[in-house]
């Protein structure tokens, strides 16, 4: 045997036991800390459940009062119940979320999210029924409900309405389920929408809330009181346990949002903004304070651990009943914050710095600005997650507009079927390149400089007019066009034509509310005064003919009518003057300029089963109505039809605002600019030559 070679073999025999004892080290770790976690919270539960009885089902419901004064919230981690006493609290939850690990920026404040936004273990009874049962006590909000609803980090989707938003609650659904989103819950603020969702198979809950059938109409007692249950709502849910992601029901959700807030698990509250210009471009969480504009609560994820700045929100509103909801939110929020630049999660803290927020990126959790203005998402190259129909001027009709003219609107099949007016626009190049104002934010308009704006939006008024009179010469139901404008329209003063603070690009196709009053076009008017409104709900967002689920049997049914214009004519086409029906040639039908009502009945009669009359313009495509005495009625005032087509037509027009350093800054536009009239404030007009007049 050679020297050393006795200790050469205890020496690799002892390498060999240290290696063999290291990885039964690490294989023991490994098993320790895999079952650490899921043994705590086993023990916790058995700890809690020897502590506490379990909260009674027979004993849950959602009812008219609760210790804090929210209406119809009775909070409790057990169950929402109607009066009497809360049952002890009996939370139950399983193993830390999937995306906990994630790795985030290190810093100096307590780490709440790591132990508290667990994902809570479902059951398998207690769900909300899916059909209707005939009684609404089956409908109680209960831990149990929730617990059936939530995916696998506690999260669940909520949104709330009353039965006159039914159709905005059913459209919320369809896209989230088109979507892919499964875990969501509605809130039914009357029996008569719970009757209709749980009807539907839809996972609702009775509010009881006593409030209106109707419109709340933004910024109305009504409409306060409604903002008071959403938060009441958050409060009982994080209460429970469970995560929320509450949502108003103007939105539509496009991509399922759930994966994306889990990216974020130290986050206990993320909010929307009404910011508009995007700091973030990378489909991220905005850059704060850069993206310092309100928060927008109509859009919001609530976790657990923000249970008690939950608390205290709805606490503060009660209290006040002036307080507006989401100012008392951003002022609670930006009570001691604390930005921390270095987090590459963006996240900062508010409330005396104890809570970590973040901002929802506005070119994916968009506005009605930065989505149906700007079109945000398409400009970055960015998917968006959901579209709130804020930052606009028409009531509930516009909100609907909007999303029907972005093709989000989930309509049934009747609202496809009728007969069509519809026509292309004249809208000169050089028209709408002159009503772009400089693009220095210090320009200060006049009312002089501000003329070029009206002559665009008069211009196409006219053929809107003229298409309008068409539709209710023929019954039938006008197909809107997309409007140009120069200008961009808020509630007060324009900086260079755009909304303060903006990235809108001028001169762009704005939504039909920046220029028509959408709730006065489907008003209730006395057709004695106001002649007969068209069928179907007088109009079709300008994206209808666009529209998939328009049949083709309607679709095609069309006649292109073209207007004769002197000079300018094929030699072989013949011009119908009225006096007989037109004959169709070469693919279209043409008309002389300026027919009557009675005449372009007479030389359309042969296609009026087609479903569409198709005009390749509106300019002098109507030429009056015939009055009594047989005469044409040129300016729409001299004959009986004429004249209530006038008065409710002028109801129609919307506004301009606003101007800079002016008092009141906003001015109305008017169908009538170009013959006398009376305008829809009673002013008289006998100059035909409209002038930019501020106010009323």
């Amino acid at each position: 045997m050679a020297p050393g070679q006795p200790r050469a073999r205890r020496q690799r025999r002892a390498i060999t036991t240290i290696v063999r004892a290291s990885f039964t080290l690490i294989v023991l770790l490994c098993i320790y800390y895999a079952l650490r976690e899921p043994v705590a919270v086993i023990v916790d539960q058995l700890r809690q459940d020897a502590d506490s009885p379990k909260p009674r089902l027979s004993d849950s419901g959602l009812g008219a009062g609760n210790a804090t004064g929210a209406p119809g919230l009775q909070q409790t981690t057990g169950v929402v119940q109607a009066g009497g006493a809360l049952p002890p609290k009996t939370i139950t939850q399983a193993a830390a979320t999937a995306n906990a690990a994630q790795s985030v920026a290190v810093n100096d404040q307590p780490d709440r999210s790591q132990s508290e936004t667990k994902a809570v273990e479902k059951t398998s009874t207690g769900c909300l029924p899916t059909k209707w049962t005939g009684k609404v006590d089956d409908y109680k909000l209960t831990k149990d409900a929730v617990a059936c609803a939530v995916d696998e980090h506690g999260v669940v989707m909520v949104t709330w309405a009353n039965w006159h938003y039914y159709d905005f609650v059913s459209n919320w659904i369809y896209h989230l389920r088109a979507a892919g989103v499964k875990h969501f819950l509605v809130g039914s603020m009357d029996d008569k929408l719970l009757e209709a969702l749980a009807s539907d198979g839809v996972e609702t809950f009775s509010m009881a809330s006593g409030l209106t059938t109707g419109d709340f109409g933004w910024g109305s007692a009504t409409f306060h009181k409604m903002g008071r249950e959403k938060i009441g709502l958050i409060s009982t849910f994080t209460q429970m346990g469970f995560s929320i992601l509450v949502s108003d029901v103007d939105t539509v959700w496009m991509k399922n949002p759930l994966p994306y807030m889990a990216q974020y698990p130290e986050a206990d509250c993320l909010t929307s903004s009404d910011h508009t210009v995007a700091t973030a471009r990378d489909g991220g969480l905005e850059h704060y304070p850069e993206a310092g504009s309100a928060a927008n609560i109509g859009i919001m994820l609530f976790r657990p651990s923000a249970a008690d700045f939950a608390k205290k929100w709805l606490e503060d509103i009660m209290a006040d009943d002036k307080l507006w909801d989401q100012n008392a939110f951003n002022q609670l929020m930006l009570q001691g914050v604390k930005f921390m630049p270095k987090r590459d999660d963006r996240l900062f803290f508010g409330w005396d710095a104890k809570y970590k927020f973040g901002i929802l990126p506005v070119s994916r959790f968009c506005s009605g600005h930065t989505f149906f203005v700007q079109r945000m998402p398409t400009k970055l190259g960015l998917e968006p997650y959901v579209a709130h129909a804020t930052f606009q001027f028409g009531g509930t009709p516009g909100k609907r507009n909007r999303f029907r003219e972005a093709l989000l609107w989930d309509d049934p099949p009747e609202y496809f079927d009728g007969h069509f007016v519809a026509f292309t626009a004249n809208v000169p190049e050089e028209m709408i390149k002159a009503a772009v104002p400089p693009d220095n934010p210090e320009y200060k308009w006049t009312q002089q400089e501000s003329v070029p704006q009206f002559t665009l939006i008069h211009h196409q008024y006219r053929q809107i007019r003229s298409a309008w009179a068409i539709a209710q010469t023929f019954n039938r139901t006008l197909v809107l066009p997309e409007i140009w404008t120069g200008n961009d329209r808020y509630w007060g003063p324009l900086m260079a034509g755009r909304l303060p603070g903006s990235d809108v690009d001028l001169p762009f196709i704005a939504p039909a509310d920046h220029f028509l009053d959408m709730e006065s076009m489907l008003r209730d008017l006395p057709e004695s005064e106001f002649g007969p409104m068209l069928p179907h709900g007088a109009y079709r967002e300008s994206s209808f003919l666009r529209n998939k689920r328009l049949p083709r049997s309607v679709n095609e049914s069309r006649v292109t009518i073209a207007i004769c214009i002197p000079g300018k004519m094929d030699p072989d086409v013949t011009c119908a003057d009225g006096s007989a029906p037109a004959v169709e040639m070469k693919g279209k039908v043409y008309l002389n300029a300026g027919l009557s009502d009675k005449q372009l009945g007479t030389a359309l009669q042969p296609f009026l089963e087609r479903r569409i009359l198709m005009f390749d313009t509106m300019l002098d495509a109507f030429g009056g109505f015939t009055a009594d005495d047989g005469t044409v009625d040129t300016r729409f005032g001299a004959s009986k039809t004429g004249l209530a087509f006038q008065k409710r037509l002028v109801q129609y027009a919307g506004m301009f605002c606003c101007l800079n350093n002016q008092h009141p800054g906003h001015i109305f536009y008017d169908f009538f600019f170009d013959v006398p009239h009376t305008d829809r404030f009673q002013k008289v007009w006998d100059n035909p030559t409209w002038e930019v007049t501020m106010g009323p």
